[in-house]
C-alpha cells in the first residue's frame, strides 16, 4: 500500500504573531522573515523582551512614588481603626484564588509545550534511525555484491571448469561473468544513497540544540510558577490569619520579584513571535539553510518532496532490475550444468540465489525508506506540525497566563499594602500604679484598711465598722454601697477638679432610696 504523503497547515496564530511589528534597537522595521543568524532580526526579537521589562521599570517608579506618598502619610488623630471592608478582603481572595488557578493551567501548558518540543525531537530521531537503516541496508548490499562478484563467482567458475565440452564451459563462465557484473552494476547504482549519511551530522546538531534550549525554556517556567504560587498562598496566609508583617514582607518580594515576572512575559512574547515567523513557511528556511550546505543538502528533497519519486527511486528500481537479471542468469547456469552433475556446484548456485534474495530485500528497505521522499517528508512535516501547532499554541497561552499572572501580582501589592493598613496591633494591657491622693481619679467606696485580707474572709457588717459609722451617721447597711467617699480638702493652689463634687451623687442615692429594694429594713 503506497503511503500518503502529510501537508503542512499553519494555523491562525502563526498569522497573528507574524504580524507583531518588528523593530530594531534604532527603531526601524526590520523584516519579519524568519533568520536567526541576522543582526537586524535578532534585535526585533530582543526588542520584544525588554518591552515587558520596561513597563516593570515604570511599574517600580510607581510603587516607588506610592509607598514614599504612603510613608508620608500623617495619620489621623481620630480616625477609628478597624478590620477593612470584608467585600476588599473578599475581592482580593478571589483574585489569589484566581492567580492559583492560572498557574496550574500554567504548569499543565508548560508540559503540553514540553511535548509539542518532545514531537520535533521524534521526528528528528525518526529521520535519523531511517538513515541509518537506509545506511546498514546500503552496507549490507554492498558486501553481498562483493560476495558475488569474488569468492563466489571464482567458485561458480572453479567448478564450471570441470565441464568437458569447451565451448558450452565458455558459455557458462560469460554468464557467471555477466552475473559478477550485474551484482557490481547494481552496487554502483546504490552508491548514491550513501551520501545521505552527512545529513545525520546536521540532524544530531539540531536535535541538540533544540533540547538544550527546551530544558531551560522548561525549569525556568516552572521555577517562575513556584515563585508566583510561593507570593500568592504567602498573601493568602495573611489575609486569612490578619499577619501584618506576612503581607508586608510578601508585597516587598513581590516589588523585586516583578522584574523575573515581567521578563518571564517578556521571553514568551519573544518566542511568540519568532517562532509564528518561522511557522509562516518552515520549508523556505531550511532551503535557505541548506542549499549551499554539501553535506545536509539532500534533506531539501525529503522537505520538499514535489515528487515522491525522488531522490533515489531510478536508481534502486534500476539496482533491483539488475538483480532480478542476476537471478534469471544464475537460474540459467543451474539448468545448463545440472546434465554434469558437477561437484559443489549446485550447492553454491544456492547459496548464490541466497545473497542475491538478501540483496533484493535490502533493496526494498533502502527504498522504502529513503528511496522515495514520502517516510522521510512525513516525519518532517509531524516535527513541524508539533512545533507550530501543539508548541506554538501552548506557548501563545504562557504568553497570556504570564502577562495575567504578572498583572494580578503588580495589583496584589497595592491591594495588600491597603489592607495591611487596617491590621491593629495586638494590645497588652499594663498596669500601672494609681496615685491614691490625685483628686481627679474616681474614689471606691469606704473600705476597712483590714478588707480582703487573708486574715478575714468577709467584710465586717455595718454595726461593727464603728470609725465609718461615725462619719456617716444617718447611713444604714443597705446604703452602704452608694456611699461616696470625700476626697481631702484641695488646696488653694490645685487645678480645678474635672466635674462637681456633688453632681451625680445625690441622684443616685435619691434614686437608690426610692427604688424598691433600696428601701431600708425595718429593724
Amino acid at each position: 500500500m503506497a503511503v500518503t504523503s502529510k501537508v503542512y497547515d499553519r494555523i491562525w496564530l502563526t498569522d497573528y504573531f507574524h504580524d507583531f511589528p518588528h523593530i530594531n534597537f534604532n527603531f526601524k522595521k526590520v523584516n519579519s522573515t524568519f533568520d536567526p543568524e541576522n543582526r537586524e532580526y535578532q534585535e526585533s526579537l530582543a526588542v520584544l523582551v525588554l518591552f515587558p521589562v520596561c513597563i516593570c521599570l515604570v511599574l517600580w517608579l510607581i510603587y516607588l512614588i506610592y509607598f514614599i506618598a504612603r510613608c508620608c502619610q500623617r495619620p489621623s488623630l481620630h480616625r477609628h481603626k478597624n478590620r477593612g471592608s470584608c467585600c476588599f478582603t473578599g475581592f482580593v481572595i478571589l483574585l489569589v484564588l484566581l492567580a492559583d488557578c492560572l498557574i496550574g493551567w500554567g504548569f499543565f501548558q508548560n508540559e503540553r509545550a514540553d511535548g509539542g518540543v518532545d514531537g520535533v525531537q521524534l521526528a528528528v530521531t525518526n529521520i535519523n534511525t531511517t538513515i541509518a537503516v537506509a545506511q546498514t541496508d546500503l552496507t549490507n548490499l554492498a558486501t553481498i555484491a562483493d560476495k558475488i562478484s569474488g569468492p563466489l563467482a571464482q567458485t561458480l567458475e572453479a567448478a564450471a571448469g570441470d565441464i568437458p565440452d569447451p565451448s558450452f564451459r565458455k558459455r557458462i563462465v560469460d554468464m557467471i561473468e555477466q552475473m559478477r557484473q550485474q551484482a557490481v552494476t547494481a552496487k554502483r547504482d546504490v552508491e548514491v544513497v550513501d551520501k545521505l549519511s552527512s545529513c545525520q551530522d546536521y540532524l544530531t546538531d539540531a536535535h541538540d540544540s533544540v533540547q538544550e534550549f527546551e530544558y531551560y525554556r522548561w525549569i525556568g517556567t516552572i521555577c517562575v510558577f513556584v515563585l508566583y504560587a510561593a507570593v500568592f498562598v504567602c498573601v493568602l496566609v495573611g489575609l486569612v490569619k490578619h499577619w501584618k508583617r506576612l503581607l508586608a514582607i510578601t508585597a516587598a518580594f513581590g516589588v523585586l520579584l516583578a522584574a523575573v515576572f515581567w521578563t518571564l512575559v517578556g521571553a514568551y512574547l519573544s518566542l511568540s513571535v519568532g517562532l509564528g515567523d518561522f511557522c509562516v513557511d518552515p520549508t523556505k528556511f531550511f532551503v535557505r539553510e541548506l542549499t549551499d550546505s554539501v553535506s545536509a543538502g539532500k534533506l531539501l528533497v525529503y522537505m520538499q518532496c514535489t515528487d515522491t519519486s525522488q531522490p533515489y527511486q531510478e536508481v534502486i528500481v534500476e539496482a533491483q532490475n539488475t538483480l532480478t537479471q542476476a537471478t534469471n542468469t544464475l537460474d540459467a547456469i543451474a539448468q545448463y550444468t545440472r546434465p554434469y552433475q558437477l561437484p559443489g556446484f549446485e550447492e553454491t548456485v544456492k547459496l548464490v540465489e541466497a545473497n542475491i534474495l538478501q540483496a533484493q530485500g535490502n533493496l526494498s528497505g533502502i527504498l522504502t525508506n529513503v528511496g522515495t521522499c514520502t517516510l522521510l517528508h512525513n516525519y518532517y512535516i509531524s516535527g513541524v506540525n508539533s512545533a507550530c501547532h501543539k508548541t506554538l499554541e501552548s506557548g501563545a497561552l504562557l504568553l497570556v497566563v504570564s502577562g495575567l499572572l504578572a498583572l494580578i501580582s503588580a495589583a496584589m501589592v497595592f491591594f495588600v499594602s491597603c489592607l495591611w493598613r487596617t491590621y491593629d496591633k495586638k494590645c497588652t494591657t499594663q498596669y500601672i500604679n494609681a496615685d491614691d491622693t490625685d483628686p481627679f481619679l474616681p474614689r471606691p467606696p469606704p473600705y476597712e484598711p483590714d478588707y480582703g485580707s487573708i486574715a478575714r474572709a468577709s467584710p465586717a457588717a455595718w454595726s461593727d465598722r464603728g470609725a465609718l459609722r461615725a462619719q456617716h451617721p444617718s447611713v444604714n447597711e443597705e446604703q452602704v454601697m452608694f456611699l461616696r467617699h470625700q476626697p481631702p480638702p484641695m488646696r488653694e493652689d490645685s487645678p480645678p477638679p474635672a466635674y462637681h463634687s456633688g453632681q451625680f451623687s445625690s441622684q443616685y442615692i435619691e434614686g437608690a432610696l426610692s427604688s424598691t429594694y433600696g428601701h431600708p429594713r425595718n429593724q
